[in-house]
């Protein structure tokens, strides 16, 4: 029974909570509080130690000695960020627990008992979550102070506590969190997830719905933060200690070097060398560029006898002669007309077989529409050839002539 006010108690952690953590540590490193050093302790801060017993702080053993209340510790070290490293036996009763919880829910027909069984599964996840999350926390919290060696422990210390933390915590702890497998926390809470949520929609009874409506949100939850911590663990973590114990070995065999120089064959390491970085060519390609760009020779074009001027080679522009066909609309006789019409453009050359083939594939396109006379024919001469082709007549395309083409 508490004695005191529980805003007293309250007011008491605040005033006093420096001394609350020096009883916590005094607590942690000798698993009790001896009778000496609570009482010298409490002297020194001006506290009258009954009213820890008073305020249920600690509690009085057998031999005189005492203990810190574990929800007392809890607390304080919630509130402060230190937490204390679990078992991972002390996790995996979680498994059990879990598992037996969930076999009573599937056989259970009582409502008021599946209700309590609901509820204590809620609970249950919500323990286990803030368990994963504190020991995530404590074991990120160690690995760093360890990097960083704030207790200036030796480097083959280092590396037994790296390995220690990998082995003893780190690997069981993904075992726990691995949803693949079988005899881990989160299949079992899988199978919990896939009940809670048939049974929201399902069950016959409102408030067992209600409650297994909040079963199925804690797990989603549950989820996605023992999902977020298993990244910690094998993203951060693991690498994290790796490293140190990678880098507690180099600089563990410097030391044993530096201990016995003479008695290994080492690299020179302080003979100098030097390496161009670049190619030893560049210099002369990059002259030859040089070269080019600054000194440019003229270029000089000779005519053939009685040319007045250069001639270029023909180049078929077709935005031009389709805007020319477009401006001529309607066309007659298509085939003599586009003759015609090269041979004023070309002075130069006659009219060969690839400038009317050009010619002729501008009107079939989907802007022209095209009408054949099939008893009229007409020809078209080239060099050394002369074609027979039908005569046409090419116009704009209108709304009739697209629907009758469909």
């Amino acid at each position: 029974m508490l004695i005191a006010e529980p805003k007293t108690v309250l007011n008491f952690l605040s005033d006093k909570f420096d001394f609350m953590l020096e009883l916590i540590a005094m607590n942690k490193s000798d698993a009790i509080i001896h009778d000496e050093k609570l009482k010298k302790l409490c002297k020194k801060e001006g506290i009258d130690w009954q009213k820890l017993i008073d305020y249920k702080i600690i509690r009085e053993l057998q031999q005189g000695d005492y203990e810190l209340r574990k929800p007392i510790e809890i607390f304080i070290n919630y509130i402060s960020e230190d937490y204390k490293l679990d078992l991972p036996e002390n996790i995996r009763k979680y498994f059990n627990s879990i598992e037996e919880i969930y076999e009573k829910m599937l056989s259970e027909e009582n409502p008021q008992s599946l209700q309590r069984l609901i509820s204590g599964m809620i609970d249950e996840v919500q323990q286990f979550i803030e368990t994963i999350e504190s020991n995530t926390r404590s074991l990120l919290n160690e690995s760093k102070e360890l990097k960083a060696n704030v207790r200036k422990i030796e480097y083959v210390e280092k590396i037994k506590r790296a390995t220690y933390f990998i082995d003893f915590y780190i690997v069981p702890l993904n075992k726990i969190l691995d949803a693949n497998h079988k005899g881990s926390v989160i299949h079992k809470l899988s199978l919990v997830r896939e009940q809670g949520n048939k049974e929201r929609i399902n069950h016959p009874d409102f408030a067992i719905r209600s409650l297994y409506e909040k079963l199925y949100n804690q797990v989603i939850s549950a989820n996605v933060e023992l999902v977020k911590n298993s990244k910690v663990l094998t993203k951060e973590l693991l690498p994290l200690l790796e490293r140190i114990k990678t880098e507690s070995q180099i600089l563990a065999g410097f030391m044993e070097f530096l201990k016995k120089p003479n008695s290994y064959d080492t690299p020179d390491l302080l003979k100098r060398t030097r390496h161009a970085t670049y190619d030893p060519d560049a210099f002369f390609a990059a002259k030859d560029i040089w070269d080019q760009l600054v000194k440019q020779d003229d270029i000089v074009v000779s005519m053939a006898d009685g040319q007045q001027e250069l001639e270029l080679p023909w180049v078929f522009d077709r935005v031009k002669y389709k805007r020319i066909i477009t401006q001529s609309l309607p066309i007659k006789n298509y085939f003599r007309w586009s003759n015609d019409l090269i041979q004023q453009e070309v002075t130069k050359q006659d009219f060969d077989f690839d400038k009317f083939f050009a010619m002729s594939a501008l009107i079939f396109e989907d802007d022209f529409h095209i009408q054949f006379e099939d008893e009229e024919r007409v020809e078209v001469k080239f060099s050394g050839l002369t074609l027979d082709v039908p005569n046409l007549t090419i116009d704009r395309k209108t709304k009739n002539s697209i629907k009758n083409k469909k």
